[in-house]
């Protein structure tokens, strides 16, 4: 999902969104992908990624169980249980670098990954198998309703000090009430290097490290944008050796 700001979030698509799409495709070789945007991107990076996608043109929610949702990343959370439900497929975001194939995954009903050791940040959607209908998506989504929820119902109005309560605490709350219906990886395997500034310094500046567990590794753009991911050239991920640039390699043409 993307675009559903008109400024895209102060992130135009580039490289790096280019070469997530390009390693989900190289490295899972899906029936096809689906990207869903309300304003479509533009650019030389746009128009290499085309080819591989789906076009799927949305109007983003504006509430969910009668309150308001102010951010697009509210909007997406809401939208990625609503397709999944309907759908059932395997929804990345669109900073996630995929570097092994999630076919063993594939027989759950449904896949989070730990954000931090032991899911001490949480559980993260970045990267969600789901089957279609799956139990654990319905009572996630549920959980935006205070009427419904598990817990309160959506209360974030945007940046704030609840912005990841139901994208991160809610489905590892559910998990433990529900753990028959939810299959959990490790930290190492989609959120390692974590968000952290120096576990960020250590993947975007520095080299030599094998990440032999990983399926995928979030970007973490929201952060990582002004500093590694904004000005990537071709060039230097050629050129130069960092932990990413020597994955990213791969998905260079």
């Amino acid at each position: 999902m993307y675009g559903f700001a008109p400024d895209f979030g102060g992130r135009p698509f580039s490289l790096v969104h280019y070469l997530a799409v390009r390693s989900a495709c190289v490295v899972n070789d899906p029936e096809c992908v689906n990207f869903y945007f309300k304003h479509e991107p533009s650019g030389e990076w746009w128009e290499r990624a085309k080819p591989y996608l789906n076009l799927m043109r949305i109007e983003p929610p504006t509430e969910v169980a009668g309150r308001r949702l102010c951010h697009p990343a509210h909007q997406a959370d809401v939208v990625r249980l609503q397709l999944l439900l309907e759908h059932g497929g395997i929804y990345l975001d669109i900073d996630v670098i995929c570097v092994r194939p999630l076919t063993p995954l594939l027989r759950y009903p449904f896949v989070l990954g730990e954000q931090g050791v032991r899911g001490e940040e949480g559980l993260g959607n970045a990267v969600i198998l789901s089957e279609k209908g799956a139990f654990f998506a319905r009572k996630w989504l549920e959980g935006f309703d205070p009427a419904t929820s598990l817990w309160q119902g959506f209360r974030s109005s945007g940046a704030d000090d609840l912005y990841g309560e139901l994208s991160m605490k809610y489905p590892l709350h559910l998990a433990r009430l529900f753990p028959e219906h939810v299959h959990i990886e490790a930290h190492t395997r989609f959120y390692w290097p974590l968000f952290l500034e120096h576990h960020l310094h250590w993947f975007f500046l520095e080299q030599g490290s094998r990440f032999e567990d990983a399926y995928c590794h979030h970007l973490w753009e929201s952060l990582s944008w002004d500093r590694y991911l904004r000005d990537l050239t071709v060039d230097y991920i050629k050129d130069v050796p960092t932990n990413f640039n020597t994955i990213a390699r791969r998905f260079l043409d």
